[in-house]
């Protein structure tokens, strides 16, 4: 089951606590990392994240 990847989010696709899209992280490298240190939560990793969702 994906979970939100940003930190403090507590949504997922079992729980939506509202009006939120879920979207795969990128392919491409450098805009995964982008994404990744956008969502500010140290436990997000290529590995443990590459098909959740935000």
């Amino acid at each position: 089951m994906p979970n939100c990847a940003i930190k403090y989010c507590k949504n997922s696709t079992k729980k939506n606590l509202g009006n939120v899209k879920y979207f795969r992280f990128p392919k491409d490298k450098i805009v995964s990392d982008m994404w990744i240190k956008a969502c500010g939560n140290p436990n997000v990793s290529k590995q443990s994240y590459f098909k959740a969702f935000l």
